[in-house]
């Protein structure tokens, strides 16, 4: 049988188009500047010369934006504020929105030694021992077993928990022993039989003073309520974080290190995670829901945006002869973008070697509302890497090779023809 893969027909020229918000489950930390797209069948251009070139792009180029039309997570989340209602970054009576969800799993542990050879006499005694071994009245562990004349000797677990607090997991080698999948989790007060037998040959398998252990696991939830930030500002907000953690006497460490990035450092021992509440978030530039566990964390942090007072604007606006109006900037020092994919050949820039197939003005003019759309003609063209693509990656960058500060809420879309060379 021939196990070869079936790839659709591949014409003599096709077009791509992939757009920054898609394939969020195969790619979550994709961007405006620097994404990529599954493509929905693998395509292979093993076979013949194949030339790909930028046919059309949209994006996000930002100058100057009117106050309306500034991305909500940047500044302000709350949508209500007005002349009567000063800006506040949470909106005044809802709860969840400056709330630190924090969990942290706490286990307490059962452990027995294992001192006989058979396993009906290790399981009896581990039966007995359980039985002694509580946490207190109302948290125990009941291990027993039956007999099926057609299979054999089944395991019945029950963890008794008046208060639900708990719930029981067991190593992998202990749970194979007793018939379990080694991914169960036993909550309390259900009685569990073991799909399978009490397993003899995994039970020799043990060593002779293996101890068996049954974890009592509680996940500990604490809120942190964050204060008011003294600013629109990623700092002040930063700041207000770490002192949420602060007084929740709660070990994670929340800086903002520079202008772009905010370090995070999980301190606590044992599994601790938290969430951010949702207008943080968006502030941040970070999936809503976005779960901190590891030790470890960076947030890259989307560009600040510099509010001009009313008075300011004003004055300003008063010198320059236009009508009164509040704006917005962001100052990006560069004026042309380099459009890099990585289903290109390498071609010569300078004295480099790098994946170009676009070099694009970026004018700026004062009301410039930052969208470019460009459609090429003629269209550059450049060899394509012989093989079998299942996906294709786009950047963005400036002169320098850094990839573009993004606003979030402004998709880049980007169609690539590619074309057999004959």
């Amino acid at each position: 049988m021939d196990s070869t893969l079936d790839f659709p027909k591949v014409y003599n020229e096709f077009y791509v188009t992939i757009q920054s918000d898609k394939s969020p489950l195969n790619y979550p930390n994709n961007s405006s500047a620097d994404f990529s797209n599954i493509l929905q069948n693998p395509v292979d251009l093993r076979d013949g010369d194949y030339l790909v070139g930028l046919s059309e792009i949209f994006y996000y180029s930002q100058g100057r934006i009117s106050a309306a039309n500034l991305p909500p997570h940047v500044v302000v989340v709350n949508e209500e504020n007005s002349a009567a209602n000063p800006k506040t970054f949470f909106r005044p009576g809802n709860k969840s929105d400056n709330v630190i969800q924090t969990f942290k799993t706490v286990r307490n542990f059962l452990r027995y030694q294992r001192q006989d050879a058979l396993i009906t006499n290790w399981f009896a005694a581990l039966s007995n021992h359980l039985e002694e071994s509580q946490l207190g009245a109302d948290v125990r562990v009941e291990v027993s077993s039956y007999y099926a004349l057609l299979s054999g000797r089944h395991t019945i677990i029950e963890l008794i928990d008046k208060d639900n607090y708990y719930y029981l997991e067991l190593p992998p080698e202990l749970a194979k022993v007793l018939g379990f999948d080694s991914t169960t989790t036993f909550v309390a007060n259900t009685k569990f039989t073991s799909e399978n037998v009490q397993d003899e040959d995994e039970f020799e398998k043990l060593p002779p003073d293996y101890i068996a252990s049954f974890a009592l696991v509680h996940v500990l939830k604490q809120d942190l309520e964050i204060e008011e930030p003294d600013e629109m500002e990623h700092e002040a907000l930063t700041i207000s974080i770490a002192l949420a953690f602060l007084n929740g006497k709660v070990k994670v460490t929340f800086v903002m290190v520079d202008e772009d990035s905010i370090k995070v450092f999980i301190e606590e021992e044992g599994h601790f995670a938290f969430v951010l509440p949702d207008p943080v978030c968006k502030a941040f530039g970070i999936p809503a829901g976005k779960v901190f566990r590891d030790k470890k964390s960076v947030i890259r942090l989307p560009p600040i945006l510099e509010q001009q007072s009313a008075a300011a604007s004003a004055s300003a606006s008063a010198s320059e002869g236009h009508a009164t109006r509040q704006t917005n900037r962001v100052d990006w020092n560069f004026d042309r973008v380099f459009v890099h994919t990585d289903i290109m050949e390498p071609m010569c820039y300078g004295g480099d070697l790098e994946p170009l197939l676009r070099i694009v003005p970026k004018p700026i003019t004062p009301m410039d509302t930052g969208e470019r759309h460009l459609i090429f003609h003629p269209v550059y063209y450049f060899p394509v890497k012989k093989q079998i693509f299942t996906s294709v990656s786009i950047k963005l960058l400036n002169e320098d090779g850094e990839t573009l500060p993004t606003v979030l809420t402004h998709p880049s879309t980007v169609t690539l023809h590619i074309k057999r060379q004959f």
